[in-house]
């Protein structure tokens, strides 16, 4: 069975987005750089391969010494209303405004907010500073669903 490449592109504001190789190409304007582009989608898929989950830089192909927060062998599925992640905590949408989260610490509600196009805006004031975890498990269970991600405040990934 044949499945479509998907890359997280993660913004320095702290935004991200779900992305096929088309998307990925319009977002970073890649035509102007064919060479660089197919250079780090290359270098993508390598380091997936290999389990490595470092990301990498747009558009040198480097790999950076921050993680992604996650394990390679991590995988999502959808359970009802509920997003769940093999490494043992779920999301669900609560409608137009909020996310639950729930894992083996307990539920967080977050305060967040659905765009007109498929993106959510997710604001960090809402999540406890004891879960640091949390912004980037969200993040991966809608990602992985196909939306894109804002963040408020703008947070920094490298």
């Amino acid at each position: 069975m044949w499945h479509k490449r998907q890359y997280e592109l993660r913004f320095r504001d702290g935004g991200a987005a779900s992305c096929s190789v088309r998307r990925l190409d319009q977002l970073l304007e890649a035509r102007s750089v064919p060479g660089d582009f197919w250079a780090v989608v290359h270098a993508a898929d390598k380091a997936f391969e290999a389990g490595d989950d470092r990301l990498l830089e747009w558009p040198s192909g480097r790999r950076l010494g921050v993680d992604s927060n996650h394990a390679a062998a991590e995988s999502q599925r959808r359970t009802g209303v509920w997003i769940e992640s093999s490494a043992g905590y779920r999301v669900r949408s609560t409608g137009r405004a909020g996310f639950d989260y729930e894992d083996q610490d307990g539920p967080v509600h977050i305060d967040s907010e659905w765009m007109a196009t498929p993106k959510a805006v997710i604001y960090t004031s809402s999540i406890p500073v004891e879960r640091p975890n949390v912004l980037e498990r969200v993040m991966r269970c809608w990602l992985w669903a196909g939306f894109d991600i804002d963040v408020d405040p703008p947070t920094r990934w490298t």
